[in-house]
């Protein structure tokens, strides 16, 4: 039922009953012309999606229980509600406490660092209840790489870079972490250090966009114009309205057409 004066709902009246879901596809299909990877990787800018079965969609819906519901309408779970309701997927329950801490990123990072060290002490029950040491990483893997952005957005770059090589450390194939590392290796002026981890990040996540940016960036910086360029291009196929990729492929154009000049 609506309440107040602009017939707005409160939170606890909002009642979800239904989940929807799509597939990201890859580039193409296995048993094809392309590698293993350009099977599996979703390549969904280029790709597009696919729709989900409903007995797929309702399977998944009844597995959360009331999580989703709790989510729109309830106050924010503790840990010791999550475990609780979660016994046989700790690991839930300490990723869950992690994902709470980055929501406060921008408001509080006092209770970011606090939710971020409860979401630790969680990992590490992990195995003890019964839950896989691969789970553990990949929990505190988040974890690094979270306490890597807050001193990222407090400016310093130096203090982030070994929270983010732990988190690569404990989970190799996490693209963020390999975006940022590019990222602090820009920052501290190693360009051709930061094209690999850039390289890597796209290869395990091909659509996204501030990967591209960056790669060009850092291209630009070596003078390697017409990879420059590349980055750009591939860029601009999956998303057309970037204006840093148009603002890079100008300048790669650019320098390219000087050093054309300068040869004749």
């Amino acid at each position: 039922s609506a309440t107040g004066e602009q017939g707005a709902f409160t939170p606890d009246e909002l009642e979800v009953d239904f989940l929807g879901g799509y597939w990201k596809l890859p580039k193409c299909h296995q048993g094809g012309n392309g590698s293993l990877r350009d099977s599996v990787v979703s390549a969904a800018r280029t790709s597009g999606t696919a729709p989900v079965a409903s007995s797929d969609l309702t399977e998944v819906y009844t597995s959360l229980g009331n999580s989703i519901q709790q989510l729109f309408g309830s106050p924010e779970p503790t840990a010791a509600e999550l475990l609780k309701e979660n016994p046989e997927n700790p690991a839930f329950a300490a990723y869950v406490v992690a994902r709470i801490g980055t929501s406060y990123l921008t408001r509080n990072i006092a209770k970011t660092r606090e939710l971020l060290a409860l979401s630790d002490c969680l990992a590490e029950e992990i195995v003890m209840r019964g839950g896989s040491e691969q789970d553990r990483n990949i929990v505190l893997s988040f974890n690094a790489r979270a306490k890597g952005v807050i001193e990222v957005r407090q400016g310093d770059w130096q203090k982030a870079e070994p929270y983010f090589r732990e988190s690569l450390q404990l989970h190799p194939t996490n693209s963020n972490t390999l975006f940022f590392l590019g990222l602090v290796a820009l920052q501290i002026g190693s360009a051709k250090e930061a094209l690999g981890f850039f390289v890597r990040s796209l290869l395990l996540d091909p659509d996204y966009r501030a990967g591209y940016i960056n790669l060009a960036i850092a291209h630009l910086r070596l003078e390697n114009f017409e990879a420059a360029r590349a980055a750009s291009e591939a860029c601009l196929s999956r998303h057309p309205d970037s204006p840093q990729a148009h603002y890079h492929l100008g300048i790669a154009f650019y320098q390219m057409a000087m050093l054309l000049v300068d040869s004749t």
